[in-house]
């Protein structure tokens, strides 16, 4: 079985690429390659293979042992790893989960990002969770900011005859079920 790079993304995530300028900034990049694990990976980009999709929304296409594929980069200018990613992308309003810590997570809606801080989203937070459109006073909220967003449902990557999808959980759960009723009880 082939080596898979261990990344953060799965096959289907939409995510936001980084401005350049905050790419070159981090500690790992030294001369067009990245550094990983005490070792130089074969992870070469430039400011022009990066520029044209600075801040633009990228669609992971595949995964192979050194990063990923991603749909919008035709031509395969650019081999992409997490480092090149702000992050999840969403839509205005979408429902996400944020965290400041990567082990509680809470449910906001999103509203942007700012690349380059510490606590780049920034979510409304409702406070009254049900709201019946009866009533007279509208729903109390907070706007916040937060280090880290995922997606509500989470993807799982299935292959099947060496090609990659991106199933979300609901449709994962299906499959497995599938499997087991009709597959693997033979």
């Amino acid at each position: 079985m082939a080596l898979r790079y261990d990344g953060k993304y799965k096959v289907g995530d939409k995510v936001r690429v980084r401005k350049w300028e905050n790419i070159e900034k981090d500690k790992k990049y030294e001369d067009g390659v990245y550094h990983r694990l005490g070792s130089y990976s074969v992870v070469l980009c430039n400011e022009y293979k990066i520029k044209p999709f600075e801040g633009k929304v990228g669609t992971i296409a595949a995964i192979d042992e050194y990063g990923y594929r991603i749909k919008e980069d035709e031509n395969r200018e650019v081999l992409w790893i997490d480092e090149f990613f702000e992050g999840y992308a969403f839509g205005y309003g979408e429902k996400i989960k944020i965290s400041n810590d990567e082990v509680s997570w809470v449910e906001a809606y999103y509203v942007g990002y700012n690349d380059g801080v510490e606590f780049p989203y920034a979510v409304v937070l409702l406070e009254d969770k049900e709201v019946k459109p009866a009533e007279a006073e509208l729903p109390k909220f907070k706007i916040s900011v937060a280090r880290y967003a995922k997606p509500l449902k989470e993807r799982h990557t299935v292959i099947l005859d060496n090609e990659e999808y991106g199933l979300l959980e609901d449709d994962f759960n299906k499959l497995k079920k599938f499997l087991k009723t009709h597959i693997l009880k033979n």
